[in-house]
Parts: C-alpha cells; structure tokens; sequence
C-alpha cells in the first residue's frame, strides 16, 4: 500500500508540475510597443502608467517607445518617466522632422518640478545621444519578435509608424516595412 500512495504522490507532483509549466507557457507577457506624442494631454502618460503597471505584474512586456512628438523635452520626460518607475534604459525611438513641436501644457513644468529641494524627475537621455529614429527601433524591435506576437499601441499623430510602413529593407529585416509590420504585429491599437 505505500508503493501505491508513492506512485500516487509521484503521479500527481508530476502532473502539477506539467500543468503549472503548461500555464506558464500560456500565460507568457504579450510584447508590447508603444507610440506617443506625449505633452499634449494627459491621456499618454496614463496610458504609459498603465502600460507600466501591467509590466510589473508581468503581464506584457514592454519592448521600447517612439516619441512622434519632435520636442526634446518629449524625451526627457518619457526616458524620466520611466526611470520613476523603475523601467531604466527602455528602448526609446524618436520622430526628427517631425510633426507637432510644441512643448504642450506639461513636459517642462514636469520636468523642473521641484519637491522638498529635489527633483521628481531625472532624465538621463536626451537627443545628443544618439536616439535612433522611431521606425528605425520600430523595424528593430519588430524584427526580432516572434510572427503575429506584438501589440502595437499609437496614440497622436503616426509619424513612427507611416515612416515604418513605407520603409525597405535594411540591416534588421529583409522585409519592407508593411510586409514587416503584416508579418510580427498581432494587434495595431490606433487612438482616433
């Protein structure tokens, strides 16, 4: 009878064991991209606070941000942002030439804000860096994701993503951007 309540325990450890492996592998965090011109309204640092949030419980993981706002300050604040957060050196893509230069109603004022003598906000990053292009780290990040796995999230103008759609070929993917795009991306989420 022992034998018996052995090969049972056994029986069943192992079949949690699969099972537990079994949903781990179901419940993997979803890639995620994000696009946004952030300084307009508030709406984008909400959607980057939860975006945030769900990475810390694991469930997506947060592959990189292009900025299609063309302000300086746009960076500061998400590369700030993030490192508030605890996300450090984010991939982070950003739209030169772009539209909408404006500094909006909070990037700078965010950005100087001083508490008890300390700053909240501490960037590191800034564009004398050598911030890539946005659809350049969007074909990066991309191309190195599995087929059909990434959501997609554009909120503003989609300077990113047009620039990726119409682009070639290069050291990242054989692939032109749309094919690219047809290719990796599950789900394009457009704030309209």
């Amino acid at each position: 009878q022992d034998m018996f309540k052995y090969i049972a325990i056994i029986l069943i450890t192992v079949s949690l064991f699969c099972s537990c492996a079994q949903q781990k592998e179901t419940t993997s965090a979803i890639p995620v991209i994000l696009d946004t011109d952030v300084g307009n309204d508030i709406d984008d640092v909400l959607a980057m606070q939860m975006l945030l949030n769900y990475e810390k419980k694991e469930k997506i993981d947060l592959l990189g941000i292009t900025i299609s706002k063309c302000n300086p300050y746009s960076l500061e604040y998400i590369d700030a942002y993030c490192r508030f957060n605890d996300k450090y050196d984010i991939p982070l893509g950003y739209a030169y030439n772009g539209m909408n230069t404006d500094d909006g109603h909070y990037l700078r004022q965010t950005l100087d804000t001083i508490i008890d003598n300390n700053k909240i906000l501490h960037p590191k990053r800034s564009l004398k860096d050598h911030i890539p292009e946005g659809y350049k780290l969007l074909r990066k990040l991309l191309a190195e994701q599995g087929d059909h796995s990434v959501v997609f999230i554009a909120l503003g103008p989609e300077t990113n993503l047009a620039r990726l759609l119409i682009s070639e070929a290069d050291e990242y993917s054989e692939l032109d951007g749309k094919a690219l795009v047809a290719q990796k991306v599950k789900l394009l989420s457009v704030m309209g």
